[in-house]
């Protein structure tokens, strides 16, 4: 895992408290509870991360948000939760459906 910049990757680890602090938005969310009561497991979390280039060229990170992936025997959902509200802002679930043909 990492973000790609160029042809290099950026490894990012997500410290415990961070993971606990997202876990306890998405989980307070009524759409992820509903998805939950489904069947969906949350199997990853990639925090978001806004950088910002200063007048002298420093550069500061900081991780504004994060996305949470869940998978579940109908498909796959990405949450976005955002730090500085403290709530999930988007859900994206896409659904799997297929269809046997005879010969």
């Amino acid at each position: 895992r990492g973000l790609k910049l160029g042809f290099r990757v950026l490894s990012l680890e997500v410290s415990a408290e961070f993971e606990e602090r997202i876990l306890s938005i998405v989980n307070e969310d009524s759409d992820v509870k509903e998805l939950l009561e489904e069947g969906y497991n949350i199997t990853g979390i990639r925090p978001t991360i806004k950088a910002m280039v200063q007048a002298n060229g420093d550069i500061t990170m900081k991780a504004t948000g994060a996305i949470v992936s869940m998978r579940g025997e109908g498909g796959w959902a990405q949450v976005q939760v955002d730090l500085e509200v403290g709530k999930v802002i988007r859900i994206v679930i896409v659904s799997k459906k297929v269809i046997e043909k005879s010969p």
